[in-house]
């Protein structure tokens, strides 16, 4: 009998206020065209980056990147301005 190990990579959702998001888990912002990256801390490869969602500049208006004030606004705005997820049936 052999016995090894796998690396299993599962996704779990997780839901914070937006303050938390960029005081807790937010690692860096990336502008890339007419996006913004956002990234966390990756679960499973220590040291790494993992990209967690990208949004429109136009929707999401940052006006620092350095300034955790200025993320959580821009985030907000976002959110607030979000149409609700429609549930399938």
């Amino acid at each position: 009998m052999i016995n090894f190990y796998k690396q299993k990579v599962v996704d779990v959702e997780y839901t914070v206020s937006v303050e938390d998001f960029v005081l807790e888990h937010l690692e860096e912002v990336r502008p890339w065209g007419d996006e913004y990256d956002f990234y966390v801390q990756d679960s499973v490869n220590s040291g790494y980056l993992s990209r967690v969602m990208s949004l429109k500049k136009k929707d999401c208006p940052i006006e620092d990147l350095s300034c955790n004030d200025s993320i959580i606004k821009g985030l907000r705005t976002y959110y607030e301005n979000k149409p609700p997820k429609k549930l399938s049936q």
